[in-house]
């Protein structure tokens, strides 16, 4: 892991937010419960309410992160290219503290990235992921 990357994406209040953002998802999990608990007919009208109410907002966000996913993947590339041409700079951030670091930043965020995963295929997971 780069330091530089890891620690320019680093921030302790995203961070905090994940965690935040995690503790949602026990607590809709627990509160999924009481829907499972429902009637049928009741389950039936809060699924179309459901598409009925957010189809054309689920295309726009997903039309919006493709292109960010373009952007993004153009920018690091640019990034990568620009970081390689200032050597003692580049010696400074791969040394050992600095690995460290990234390593335990990109850690935070391969696990938040794992749960969110298990969420999604577990059918769990309702809200953006911000990390």
């Amino acid at each position: 892991m780069s330091f530089l990357s890891q620690s320019e994406k680093y921030d302790p209040n995203q961070a905090a937010d994940v965690i935040i953002d995690m503790q949602k998802e026990l607590d809709d999990e627990l509160a999924l419960k009481d829907t499972l608990d429902a009637s049928v007919e009741d389950k039936i009208e809060k699924a179309r309410e459901f598409l009925r109410d957010n189809a054309v907002l689920v295309d726009s966000q997903l039309e919006k992160l493709k292109d960010l996913d373009e952007k993004i993947r153009e920018a690091v590339a640019e990034n990568v290219k620009l970081q390689e041409q200032d050597k003692e700079y580049h010696d400074l951030i791969t040394s050992d503290d600095y690995l460290d670091i990234a390593n335990k930043i990109a850690e935070f965020n391969v696990t938040a990235t794992k749960l969110s995963d298990f969420l999604i295929e577990s059918g769990r997971r309702g809200r953006v992921f911000h990390y």
